[in-house]
């Protein structure tokens, strides 16, 4: 299915909202508003060309790619205005556990819905996800609290 992708992308969108910041700062909407029209564009444009050939799950990677290509821009048009760092070996630690882990649920839920009704099993997956994002929130959290 094309969901992990969808939700790849929203990751991807939310980043953008974040390294879109420093332009909110200064008031460069008319950045934004470029940024913005250039990602659906070729959203647009890529869905058109590639959907009628591959159906459903290829507007689901053209939304992440163009997802991805406004946080990529965002990031650089952002960094112009203010400079900043990102710790890459403590968010790539961070996105190998978040991935491990909902990998590691994706195969439970196949074991589970072998035993559980339908039902029970979705419960039981929302719980251990729900359950793994709130301590992963704490993690983060304590780390933030940290002198640097």
């Amino acid at each position: 299915t094309g969901m992990p992708v969808v939700v790849a992308g929203v990751v991807f969108w939310q980043m953008g909202m974040y390294s879109q910041k420093p332009m909110e700062f200064v008031k460069a909407t008319n950045s934004l508003i470029v940024l913005c029209f250039g990602s659906a564009l070729i959203n647009v444009i890529s869905n058109l060309i590639l959907v009628p050939r591959y159906g459903y799950i290829a507007a689901a990677y053209t939304t992440l790619a163009s997802y991805a290509i406004y946080f990529i821009s965002s990031f650089y048009a952002g960094n112009r205005i203010l400079s900043w760092r990102i710790d890459a070996v403590s968010a790539l630690t961070g996105i190998a556990a978040i991935v491990g882990l909902f990998s590691m649920v994706a195969v439970a839920r196949n074991h589970w819905d072998g035993i559980f009704r339908p039902a029970m099993s979705l419960a039981i997956t929302m719980a251990v996800c729900a359950a793994i994002s709130v301590l992963y929130t704490f993690h983060v959290l304590s780390r933030l609290r940290r002198p640097m």
